[in-house]
């Protein structure tokens, strides 16, 4: 059976100043650009072919077929370097990628711009949303989380002349209520934070992705299975019960000291 692997990127810089903007403890999140080239190095000499969302969903509707070994690029929040330094790395090994964007940091500093994001899409590169201010949608009220998903793809639709039907949410927060406004205001896939891969049954509503992270290494093993193991897994599988399991505020405090004190640990993993 077909599983594909998706890979979840923020930042390709962990010295940047937009990391304090979001959230400090996401810079653990951002990784060093030799890093990438290594990373994006490793798939490619391992045969991996890159597709986009829209492949995947066609392909999961039973509509289009893909690769054999093939694996989803994604990156979070639009942030600038994604285009200085992960999209000529993306085309000097052919690969494609979708960069899902927060459109009220569109143009601060240190986020990708709006002629940025035409530049990526030209380059055959996907775009989704990830609303308008990076606010967790479940700590939101109805009207609020609407406000989130429709001004956001609007604002892409209108930049960009064409349907914008894919969402990444904040945090990984997700619900049944996110959900059911996605599908209202025309979203036709929600990616997520959840561990693991996604075969031709996968819920278009609840896309697996792998979180990669410092430390984080492209093995074979996490490749075709989703976890990593070790420390890694076991620091995964706290994060995310304590997601389930607590509110959005003190979850982030645990999260920030979590992911501080293994830091270290998670470089040599």
């Amino acid at each position: 059976m077909t599983r594909v692997p998706v890979l979840m990127y923020h930042a390709i810089d962990p010295t940047s100043n937009r990391l304090d903007i979001v959230d400090p403890g996401e810079k653990i999140y951002a990784i060093d650009e030799r890093e990438f080239r290594r990373q994006m190095k490793h798939l490619s000499e391992e045969g991996y072919h890159t597709i986009c969302a829209e492949d995947f969903m066609s392909w999961r509707s039973g509509i289009g077929e893909i690769p054999d070994k093939c694996i989803l690029i994604t990156f979070d929040d639009g942030h600038a370097t994604n285009i200085s330094k992960g999209l000529p790395i993306l085309q000097e090994y052919n690969f494609r990628a979708d960069f899902f964007i927060t459109t009220g940091f569109v143009g601060k500093s240190n986020f990708l711009t709006r002629e940025n994001i035409l530049t990526l899409r030209r380059a055959g590169m996907g775009i989704g949303s990830h609303t308008v201010t990076h606010a967790m949608l479940n700590d939101l009220d109805i009207d609020s989380i609407r406000v989130e998903l429709a001004d956001s793809k609007e604002y892409l639709e209108n930049l960009l002349g064409e349907n914008v039907v894919t969402l990444s949410v904040p945090g990984g927060r997700i619900s049944k209520i996110v959900r059911k406004i996605a599908k209202e205001v025309g979203y036709e896939a929600i990616f997520t934070s959840h561990t693991g891969m996604n075969d031709r049954e996968a819920n278009l509503f609840s896309v697996k992705r792998i979180t990669v992270r410092q430390g984080t290494k492209l093995t074979n093993r996490l490749l075709s299975s989703g976890y990593v193991g070790g420390k890694d897994y076991i620091l995964q599988g706290a994060l995310d019960l304590a997601k389930i399991g607590f509110g959005n505020k003190l979850y982030d405090q645990l999260r920030k000291s979590i992911l501080c004190l293994s830091r270290n640990r998670l470089r040599r993993l």
